[in-house]
């Protein structure tokens, strides 16, 4: 029992890591086309 709670929590650590780098790659990306500007990138929570 005790193994798949650390399981678990590792697996939910691994999915939150990997959400916020697609969001920062996503956001990234949004500046690299010009639709925010890297002010706004700069101002936003994933900072």
């Amino acid at each position: 029992m005790n193994e798949w709670l650390r399981n678990g929590f590792f697996l939910g650590l691994g999915a939150a890591v990997a959400g916020k780098e697609k969001v920062q790659t996503y956001l990234d990306d949004l500046v690299s086309r010009g639709r925010i500007t890297p002010a706004k990138r700069k101002n936003l929570p994933m900072n």
